[in-house]
Formats: C-alpha cells, structure tokens, sequence
C-alpha cells in the first residue's frame, strides 16, 4: 500500500543514511520501523490485560484468592524467588520460598 507521511527534514535524513547502510529500500525501512514499533506497542495491549485480571497488586487483583495461591505454588523456586522480590514477601510465600503441596 502507498501512503504518504511527514517527517521532520532531521529524521528523513537519518533514515535515508539507515537505508542506504543497510542496503534496504526507504520503503523497506519504514515498513520495517512501524512493525517494530506495532509490535512493541501490542505487547503494552496485553500487560493491560493481563493487570485487568490480575491487578498491579495484590490489592487490585480480580482474581480469586485461592486460585492466585494455586498459581503461586505452581511456580519454580527460581520464579517464586522475583515474585516474592516483586511483591515485598507477601503472605503467599509463609515466610519463606519453599514451595509446598496445595
């Protein structure tokens, strides 16, 4: 598809410089530059999504406590170490990163 965009003189220039070093078309590189910038932005969709239901802590979650629990415990060692970093040691880790039978 064509289309038309404007630019400022400074950014055209160091892409035309980007295109040539790279052996690509203008074209090409812009095509390139907005899949790169969609797909970083998409990934920001999902963390949103992902904080409706889970919240961005443990006060603002939707998701039932005892399923987040049984998640929780379902992490490796290694995981359960940055989540419990991340939360400041909540009460889901009982003082301690061991993980037990749920």
């Amino acid at each position: 598809m064509k289309t038309a965009i404007s630019i400022r003189d400074e950014i055209f220039e160091a892409a035309e410089r980007t295109a040539q070093e790279m052996g690509i078309s203008r074209s090409e590189l812009y095509a390139r530059a907005v899949k790169e910038f969609v797909a970083r932005h998409s990934g920001r969709r999902v963390t949103e999504s992902l904080n409706a239901v889970y919240g961005t802590d443990e006060s603002t979650s939707a998701l039932d406590g005892g399923l987040e629990a049984l998640q929780f415990h379902s992490l490796p060692t290694e995981d359960l170490k940055g989540l419990a970093h991340h939360r400041g040691n909540s009460e889901h880790t009982h003082g301690n990163l061991e993980q037990t039978d749920c």
